[in-house]
């Protein structure tokens, strides 16, 4: 970490690179905080009420310590019906700050002169911009923590609690909460959530069957982290979509990301198309008559890559290395090829001091991106998709996990057994994790 002198110096550099000044908190006080809760808000005012709602409910005894600091933005060339919709948000939450008990602010990156840019403006931006503010808020440094949220999710009562009394006394610089998507009402959202939600369970159980060094959940409005490590990853990643996946990268190859059970959020199951994947898109184009929209990836691949990983993480020599992958199999080694990997890892045991800067580097080299762009590649050259909840059964017998709930004539189960499905894993992964 950061040496505690060099903190107040790396801080204001960092801060006066972000050019961050056209941008102001709008906040009826002076207090300096040790949780921030960052929470981006775009076209949100119909659903605001139900995060509002659950920050009403939430213990107090911690109130005084922290802040909710909303970012509610739009680019440039938002059509007026937005502009119109943020304008309603930022009504709502000077009524909430004036009339609750709670510690709220916002940032108005949405009204005439205060916009994002058209070119990066997007969901990542403004984690970004209200994360990057409330490095300005905290009355100590050191010791504080930046919380990521979204405007339509709901927390449990203990959610202040489990930070202040875990998170916090334990020093864990970076991890997630445990989630838990809540159904619609919409029969076809309803299954896409179940599809959705059982698909990113089956996607962290096969990175950690394979051993990968990224085997966790990324769901930004459950990411926390210390001010220290989002300061030392240079920050947030101000990528439209899939901010949370490459910001979690970037903490990983620092630190452990740790899980916390304790407490729960609960991310709305809503359509949308604010972003090209996540939630809202995969509610969006989900057909559940469409049994091609049940399948996954095919199991085997984690397998592929387990003895891969295994074997890696075993042996330096590029030669070695090389012959294995050719051996194991042939897409693998050619994605190796494609990849420059074996320019890439001369370069990198030439300048390689210590056996544990290797390991680091294997980290680096193989991180979180391109282990999805290999099971890409494999699936595209030999291991085609195969469906969702053949694939969970499977997968699950590498953990000693006999999931026999289906009869194997039925393709898709019905919604009582999907949700069977859904419980199961979602018991199976908190309690390993």
């Amino acid at each position: 970490m950061i040496a505690k002198n060099d903190i107040d110096k790396k801080l204001v550099q960092y801060l006066k690179e972000q050019n961050n000044s056209k941008w102001k908190v709008c906040t009826a006080d002076n207090k300096k905080y040790r949780v921030i809760v960052v929470v981006p808000a775009l076209n949100e005012s119909e659903f605001i009420n139900t995060l509002l709602d659950s920050i009403r409910q939430l213990d107090h005894k911690y109130s005084e310590r922290t802040l909710f600091l909303f970012v509610v933005n739009n680019i440039r060339s938002a059509d007026e019906l937005i502009r119109e919709n943020n304008l309603e948000t930022i009504s709502k939450l000077k009524d909430f700050s004036q009339n609750s008990f709670w510690n709220a602010a916002y940032i108005d990156a949405a009204s005439n002169g205060n916009e994002l840019p058209n070119k990066s403006g997007g969901v990542g931006y403004a984690r970004k911009l209200g994360m990057d503010k409330a490095l300005e808020l905290f009355n100590n440094f050191l010791g504080s923590y930046l919380v990521c949220l979204d405007a339509d999710c709901k927390v449990d009562k203990n959610y202040l609690n489990v930070i202040f009394e875990k998170i916090i006394p334990n020093k864990i610089s970076a991890g997630y909460f445990r989630f838990h998507h809540e159904l619609p009402e919409d029969n076809n959202s309803r299954a896409g959530i179940i599809f959705y939600e059982l698909f990113l369970h089956y996607y962290m159980l096969g990175l950690k069957l394979a051993g990968s060094h990224f085997d966790f959940h990324t769901i930004g409005s459950t990411i926390f982290c210390s001010a220290e490590i989002y300061l030392q990853t240079g920050g947030m990643v101000k990528t439209k979509a899939g901010e949370d996946f490459y910001f979690l990268e970037k903490l990983a190859k620092i630190d452990k990301i740790n899980v916390v059970k304790e407490t729960c959020v609960y991310p709305a199951a809503r359509i949308s198309d604010r972003v090209p994947f996540g939630t809202g898109a995969k509610l969006r184009k989900f057909d559940s008559q469409n049994h091609h929209h049940y399948e996954v990836y095919n199991h085997k691949i984690f397998l592929l890559v387990k003895e891969w990983f295994q074997f890696f993480n075993n042996n330096n020599r590029t030669d070695n290395i090389l012959n294995f992958s050719k051996e194991l199999n042939k897409h693998l080694y050619q994605f190796l090829v494609d990849n420059n990997f074996e320019s890439d890892w001369n370069n990198i045991l030439e300048n390689s001091i210590s056996e544990r800067q290797i390991e680091r580097q294997k980290i680096f080299w193989f991180d979180a991106f391109k282990t999805m762009k290999l099971i890409h590649y494999l699936r595209d050259c030999e291991y085609k998709n195969e469906n969702i909840f053949s694939a969970v059964k499977k997968l699950m017998m590498n953990y000693d996990y006999n999931l026999e709930l289906i009869e194997p004539k039925f393709e898709i189960p019905d919604e009582k057994n999907q949700l069977v499905y859904l419980e199961k894993i979602r018991n199976y992964v908190w309690e390993i994790l």
